[in-house]
């Protein structure tokens, strides 16, 4: 009744982290590097022709009801094809639920945490709190100055998207 879930880890968080929890809680969840997600045949629009041995994925990429993203911040890049292998695997109907884990949301500017809301929010999503572009939010927040942007110009969003832990 697809009610999977895949972790995609950096490989040393898969072997380590990820699957010690899956033992030791007895938890049924699929753990995927990030390399595997790169390389996955299913996510390869140009490929028809793979074989069962070639994917590391156990179910069909629309089986999955929830992604968990571990380190997420590698994900800040759109331009890149692991990005790209995010994305892919993100499609499909019905849509999937998602989590990206990170302690560093941003890196390099704002846009870091732009591009890591957009695997799961569409530019109108907050339209009904006055927010009519999500683009453009960002964009006048980055074109502030740092020492002068105030909260405010991203705390609703931010309010509605993530949880910070301590």
């Amino acid at each position: 009744r697809r009610q999977h879930a895949l972790v995609v880890a950096p490989a040393y968080l898969r072997d380590g982290m990820w699957r010690n929890v899956r033992e030791e809680w007895g938890l049924r969840f699929d753990v995927l590097s990030y390399a595997e997600l790169r390389q996955e045949p299913r996510l390869d629009p140009e490929r028809t022709d793979w074989t069962p041995d070639e994917t590391s994925l156990e179910f069909h990429p629309d089986e999955y009801q929830l992604v968990v993203v571990d380190e997420g911040h590698a994900f800040r890049n759109p331009q890149t094809e692991q990005s790209r292998a995010l994305r892919r695997l993100l499609r499909g109907t019905p849509s999937k639920d998602v989590v990206m884990l990170t302690a560093t949301p941003v890196n390099n500017s704002l846009w870091d945490l732009y591009y890591l809301l957009s695997y799961f929010l569409d530019d109108a999503a907050f339209a009904d709190e006055g927010i009519t572009s999500l683009r453009e939010r960002f964009e006048t927040a980055q074109a502030q100055n740092p020492a002068e942007l105030s909260p405010d110009l991203l705390f609703d969003v931010l309010d509605r998207t993530t949880v910070r832990r301590t």
